[in-house]
């Protein structure tokens, strides 16, 4: 198994794990896949997940629906007040799937809900209203309870399975929460190890 003077030593995400085994901040999951085989004497498979860690409010947003064809075209803001905006980036996901919304080839937003689905507001959450509008347009204050924001944190996790099993699929693969201990990842490995052996008998 592994050569480790300091068993609780913390592995926090890729950059952490591809540094234990003397391997750049750039390594790929191959490249740490391979370390670890060698290290462990033994074939596993490593995944490395990693998911931005969201920040989630309560927000209202403004929408307005301009009349077009063949899809009709959308206008957003966060609140009642601020400047309209007509770029997906600006808007959230949470957003963009009440508003059945997708980003045109130019940019702007374009919504798959026909005109008169918009007028008849069948779709509308608890919260949602339609406010008075101009001609050829559709405006609605749209309630989200959860809208959420990347922190520009990242979660990861370490997945774990065997490769060299004779039925892989009868060994469960382990995953493991980052930051999280070498000697974890060890036993883990460990425990697959034996696993696989078992198979074997």
């Amino acid at each position: 198994m592994f050569d480790i003077d300091d068993t609780t030593k913390q592995l926090g995400g890729r950059v952490d794990l591809a540094a234990f085994f003397g391997l750049g901040r750039g390594a790929r999951n191959r490249d740490i896949r391979a370390a670890m085989e060698r290290a462990a004497r033994f074939e596993v498979s490593v995944e490395i997940e990693e998911d931005p860690v969201m920040q989630f409010r309560t927000e209202v947003w403004e929408v307005r629906i301009l009349r077009a064809l063949p899809q009709c075209r959308v206008m957003a803001r966060c609140g009642s007040r601020g400047k309209w905006t007509q770029a997906v980036s600006d808007v959230p996901a949470e957003v963009m799937l009440r508003m059945a919304a997708r980003e045109a080839r130019d940019g702007s937003i374009l919504t798959s809900r026909s005109w008169k689905s918009w007028e008849k507001m069948n779709w509308m959450e608890p919260g949602d209203r339609r406010l008075r509008s101009r001609s050829g347009e559709i405006r609605v204050l749209m309630d989200f309870a959860r809208v959420g924001y990347p922190t520009g944190e990242v979660s990861c996790a370490l997945i774990l399975s065997p490769l060299g099993a004779p039925d892989p699929e009868l060994v469960s693969p382990v995953r493991l929460q980052m930051p999280v201990q070498v000697r974890r990842v060890a036993a883990a490995i460990q425990s697959i190890r034996i696993a696989s052996e078992a198979q074997m008998v």
